[in-house]
């Protein structure tokens, strides 16, 4: 599989209102520009915070994009930091991308996690145990995403970024391995509703 590496910065016109996304590399050959850029735009206009976000492009485009997205003050926008793969299927679980706060990305760093799993069994043994009356409404309704091609959302409301990460590793557990890596998302949205 051929990954590519991409970097761009969002910046939001503050006159305007509009999104300018502009490449901080040179986007490589064989990557469909275009619908990648209006990807990363939708999928995080407007960060206030850094995010994870894992998305399937559309047909024509093919393959999958992972984005890091953070807040970058030097560049006065927001950083976004993409890995596309043209056949959409990633070699772990997506959300294992996920970087904590406790390893932070910046320029000139790797803006995902080190390559490995961040949460074990034990762990997401214990996160479901302590979200007992949650898992199987939960679980029930990641398993209803794949029944409906046209796609539905979930809404995961958390006080942090990481539990949602956890949520999301969760879903990933308990669904066979290529839904696993095919489950879109993202760990932040300012607005929920309008997330593609």
């Amino acid at each position: 599989m051929a990954i590519r590496e991409l970097s761009y910065v969002l910046h939001r016109d503050p006159d305007t209102g509009a999104d300018r996304l502009t490449p901080t590399t040179e986007v490589p050959d064989g990557v469909p520009d275009g619908p990648v850029e209006r990807v990363i735009a939708a999928t995080h206009r407007g960060a206030l915070s850094a995010a994870l976000s894992h998305t399937r492009l559309p047909h024509r485009a093919g393959g999958t994009l992972l984005c890091s997205a953070r807040h970058d003050e030097e560049a006065a926008g927001v950083r976004v930091d993409a890995r596309w793969a043209p056949e959409g299927d990633w070699p772990r679980w997506p959300v294992d991308s996920w970087r904590p706060r406790a390893l932070p990305g910046g320029p000139g760093t790797d803006a995902f996690a080190p390559a490995g799993r961040l949460w074990d069994e034990a762990l997401l043994a214990k996160f479901a145990a302590d979200r007992g009356e949650r898992l199987a409404p939960f679980l029930a309704d990641v398993r209803r995403l794949f029944a409906d091609p046209a796609g539905r959302q979930i809404v995961l409301a958390e006080e942090d970024q990481e539990t949602v990460a956890r949520w999301i590793a969760l879903a990933c557990a308990s669904l066979p391995v290529p839904l696993a890596r095919a489950l879109t998302f993202t760990t932040a949205a300012d607005d929920p509703a309008a997330a593609p």
